[in-house]
């Protein structure tokens, strides 16, 4: 046991394929924890004895003797699983086309079925929640679309299967995306196969920004090419979503549309996807 000001130094600069132990993924769940240096989540004091009796350090702070965990707060607190499997889990699922299935997690990792999906719930739900504390600001633009699993090419009755959304942009000055969001449509907002109004009085006043602003609102009407392009994430989205995980149900379709959009804004951000969602994963915002 000894006081220290715990400084583990440049390990944020490293590579994520060097996060191949759990030394040194609890060095950078440590940085991204306290990334100013230890600060007692009681008294605020900065300084700690580190404890390494147990399998991850504990830090007992110098002036209240509270003892702080490295998980506690994360999405990783309270699990068995170690660290180096937790940051493996996150940088698959932050490649951009692919993310990853519990069923391929738990093949590549050895690991239940139960824990790859729970490892990658708590991950999905982290960065819906990281979507959704942030509204959309600036231009909006917006325009309906379906999803269904399979594919189903939409006729005037709604299938039983499609999902109806709404797909929102802020456009730059330019015109091109700059963030994106999606968002399920409740049937009690459906007129026949139409979105009514209801539904984007619902998304502006759950997803918007009260300044922002609604520029673009093709609602039932057909899309011009000129803006397919601004438009398309949900094309993209289905096509992950069935290739990925051969489908999703309505009842967490959401949340995998949130993960989505989580990872296409931190490139539209230019932020390194693996490192922000380690951040969001840590109780951190990434956006900040």
């Amino acid at each position: 046991m000894h006081t220290t000001e715990i400084g583990y130094g440049k390990i944020l600069s490293a590579e994520e394929h060097e996060l191949l132990t759990e030394e040194a993924c609890a060095a950078y769940l440590f940085e991204l924890k306290w990334p100013s240096g230890f600060v007692c989540p009681q008294c605020h004091h900065c300084k700690a004895y580190k404890l390494t009796t147990r399998r991850l350090p504990l830090f007992q702070c110098v002036q209240c003797g509270f003892q702080a965990s490295l998980t506690t707060g994360t999405i990783m607190e309270g699990s068995r699983t170690s660290l180096d499997k937790w940051f493996t889990a996150i940088r698959l699922m932050a490649r951009m086309d692919e993310g990853i299935s519990a069923l391929a997690l738990s093949r590549q990792l050895k690991l239940t079925y139960k824990t790859a999906w729970t490892m990658l719930h708590r991950i999905r739900t982290a960065m819906a929640e990281e979507e959704l504390a942030f509204p959309m600001e600036g231009r909006i633009a917006i325009h309906d679309d379906a999803y269904a699993s399979p594919w189903h090419h939409g006729s005037i009755e709604p299938h039983f299967r499609e999902t109806r959304v709404i797909v929102g942009a802020t456009l730059s000055e330019a015109g091109e995306p700059e963030r994106v969001t999606i968002q399920t449509v409740k049937r009690d907002y459906w007129n026949s196969w139409r979105v009514n109004k209801s539904a984007v009085q619902h998304f502006k006043e759950t997803r918007m920004d009260w300044k922002a602003s609604l520029v673009y609102c093709p609602i039932n009407f057909y899309v011009p090419r000129r803006h397919k392009k601004t438009l398309s994430v949900m094309k993209d989205a289905g096509r992950w979503l069935n290739d990925t995980f051969h489908g999703i149900g309505k009842k967490h379709l959401q949340t995998y549309l949130l993960e989505f959009c989580c990872r296409v804004n931190l490139s539209l951000a230019g932020l390194p996807a693996f490192h922000a969602i380690s951040k969001i994963c840590t109780g951190h915002y990434a956006y900040i």
